[in-house]
């Protein structure tokens, strides 16, 4: 609704929901700090924000390269391609590991394999999920990807973050991930390069899917926790597809998904499909919010799709 209103690439705002922020900040390219509790409300009233670095140019720019492009690479050949949403909350998980002490990153070898952004291409949940998971382990309110999100989408927008010039006057069509990595050996610029790799990705996994010693695959499910972020119109269409099925879920297992009530009251027809199903909404609150009934005491075993 609020970019309905025409507000563009750097726009001043004073969000404060963690995953929210890194997302406004590297997918539309506005500006905002992680506004605590009640000062958002100060600002609010004032119009104004404190001054920090996420407001500034100088702030704004990449403090490490991350190349994810042997990690994305290997993914593709396995064929990840058809299921972006399935790894894109993994390697943002990996990509915070990797920007230590609260740096911006600039993540390379994502270029054809992430869905692109653009205004009248529908959100299925695949940034928001990179992005919840990136602000997970990772303190920097911002993430470059180059070649795709608004500040780092061309070869001159990189070169000015990196303030060094690529030579030879690349192309616009050019590969920016790779114009980084030919800069990167010739060293034009001092960030520490960082790589990502398949086995970072599958370690991630691992480390989210369980523990040693934790039950193993046949073990039952207690709750399945979906909507962390919010559902987008796009994947509730897709969960009503799956859940359009003459059996209700299993009596000894909650379904339960956050939304925007927005989104949900323009979904009728899947909200019906969902809750004769056995799902349960919650309506504009986060997971981290939630306790008692909607997480029952005895839930041990949690399905989820977000890394957060």
């Amino acid at each position: 609704e609020v970019r309905r209103r025409g507000h563009g690439m750097g726009t001043n705002v004073a969000w404060g929901e963690s995953n929210a922020v890194v997302y406004v900040n590297s997918v539309w390219g506005w500006r905002t700090e992680k506004i605590p509790d009640y000062l958002d409300i100060c600002c609010a009233i004032a119009g104004v924000v404190p001054e920090g670095p996420m407001y500034t140019d100088a702030g704004r720019r990449p403090a490490v390269v991350v190349d994810a492009g042997p990690a994305v690479d290997e993914i593709l050949k396995r064929g990840g391609g058809e299921d972006p949403g399935g790894w894109m909350p993994l390697l943002g998980y990996v990509v915070g590991l990797r920007a230590t002490g609260g740096r911006v990153p600039l993540v390379l070898g994502m270029e054809g394999a992430a869905p692109p952004l653009c205004e009248e291409r529908e959100e299925d949940g695949s940034w928001k999920g990179f992005c919840a998971a990136f602000g997970t382990t990772g303190s920097s309110a911002l993430v470059h990807v180059a070649g795709l999100t608004p500040e780092a989408r061309s070869a001159s927008q990189v070169a000015a973050l990196l303030q060094t010039p690529f030579p030879n006057r690349a192309p616009a069509s050019s590969n920016v991930s790779n114009l980084v990595r030919q800069a990167s050996q010739r060293n034009d610029f001092g960030l520490e390069v960082v790589a990502v790799t398949h086995a970072d990705v599958i370690a991630a996994w691992r480390s989210l899917d369980g523990r040693p010693g934790s039950p193993g695959p046949s073990a039952p499910v207690d709750l399945v926790a979906l909507g962390n972020p919010h559902l987008s119109p796009l994947e509730l269409r897709r969960l009503a597809k799956l859940c359009h099925h003459p059996r209700a879920r299993h009596p000894a297992v909650r379904i339960t998904a956050t939304v925007g009530r927005d989104v949900l009251a323009a979904a009728p027809t899947e909200r019906k499909v969902l809750e004769r199903f056995g799902v349960e909404f919650v309506q504009d609150t986060c997971w981290c919010m939630l306790d008692e009934p909607m997480v029952p005491p005895r839930a041990r075993n949690v399905v989820t799709d977000s890394a957060k």
